[in-house]
């Protein structure tokens, strides 16, 4: 029976149980592991949900392993599994997590990106690169809590054959047949229109009916019906957007493999990009023509930043770090799960 170190994370809500370098642990990133004695996918996945599980483990939204990177110029991989043990190809508020983490612990040099001058780590995640932006100096850190901006990448039109197109322009120039589909649920003449967006893992977008709250709808009976629709081969995210103001929206989402969680860093950018792509909401600046949305969901707000020049999504939020402690990992045979 193993000892294991970890520590428990959250980022607006949505919370992680990490580790650093799982015994035995592969990549399982599309690059080969050779080393001798590595630890089967399937087996990692049922760790992950014993680990996840908030009555027989530590408990959690997902678990992330912090790796060497599988690949040069990148200074870690970030292995992510969702608490039904499904491996999850990215997570913004994860990967917010991870890079306070290996500051924490000391394992982080500093780099220089491609597209900025400050300061920053690379992960390798299954979804590709990702460049992490700790605010060193930002008022709001303190010894458990860091805000932390993260190049997420451009954002892609996700069509409901699981395909993707990267957006190459703003949501003026962005014809509506790319992103803009209805979605019926089998067997009942209830129908959803929906924005479908990719940012590494594919979201579709509801915006609820003028007047009604989000905090209302009945997330829970209609979200593991869409996850789960034939239209969606790999699963979908689902996020509920009711539209406060051209600034600000509020979300309740259901994440493919966790459920209904208090917040969703990449949905929280596929909310803001379906809300550009639709003229819901999105401040513009004159100067830059980058576009902003303040995404409410029930753990806390996410600053999203579309760059009209780089066409990139920032994302801006808290990590904090709730404990730290150890845990005694069964034999995988005894785990009843």
């Amino acid at each position: 029976m193993a000892r294991l170190s970890f520590t428990k994370m959250q980022g607006a809500g949505n919370d992680f149980v990490v580790f650093h370098d799982f015994p035995q642990s592969s990549s399982f990133s599309g690059v080969p592991d050779t080393s001798p004695g590595t630890m089967p996918l399937s087996s990692l996945q049922k760790y992950s949900k014993f680990v996840a599980d908030r009555k027989m483990g530590v408990g959690c939204d997902q678990v992330i392993i912090v790796r060497p990177s599988p690949v040069p110029d990148l200074d870690y991989e970030m292995l992510i599994f969702n608490n039904d043990g499904s491996q999850a190809d990215m997570c913004g508020n994860g990967v917010r997590c991870f890079s306070k983490y290996i500051l924490a612990h000391g394992l982080s040099s500093f780099a220089r990106s491609p597209l900025s001058d400050f300061p920053h780590h690379g992960v390798h995640t299954l979804a590709g690169p990702v460049h992490c932006y700790p605010a060193l100096t930002h008022a709001r850190n303190s010894m458990t809590n860091m805000m932390v901006t993260v190049n997420m990448g451009p954002p892609y039109v996700m069509d409901l054959k699981d395909e993707e197109v990267v957006v190459k322009e703003l949501a003026m120039t962005s014809p509506r047949e790319m992103w803009s589909r209805e979605v019926q649920l089998p067997g009942s003449s209830v129908s959803f229109k929906v924005v479908c967006v990719s940012m590494g893992n594919p979201h579709a977008v509801i915006f609820l009916p003028q007047g009604t709250k989000v905090s209302e709808y009945p997330v829970e009976e209609y979200g593991p019906l869409l996850e789960r629709h034939e239209k969606f081969p790999r699963r979908a995210n689902i996020e509920f957007v009711e539209v406060l103001s051209l600034s600000d929206v509020r979300v309740r989402v259901w994440e493919r493999g966790a459920g209904e969680t208090l917040a969703c860093g990449t949905g929280a950018c596929g909310v803001a990009v379906a809300c550009i792509l639709t003229d819901n909401a999105g401040v513009i600046d004159s100067t830059t023509q980058d576009r902003r949305v303040n995404v409410h969901m029930p753990g806390g707000i996410l600053e999203i930043d579309w760059k009209h020049k780089e066409n990139r999504i920032y994302k801006s939020g808290p990590a904090t770090e709730v404990f730290r402690g150890e845990m005694l990992l069964p034999d995988l045979k005894s785990i009843q799960l």
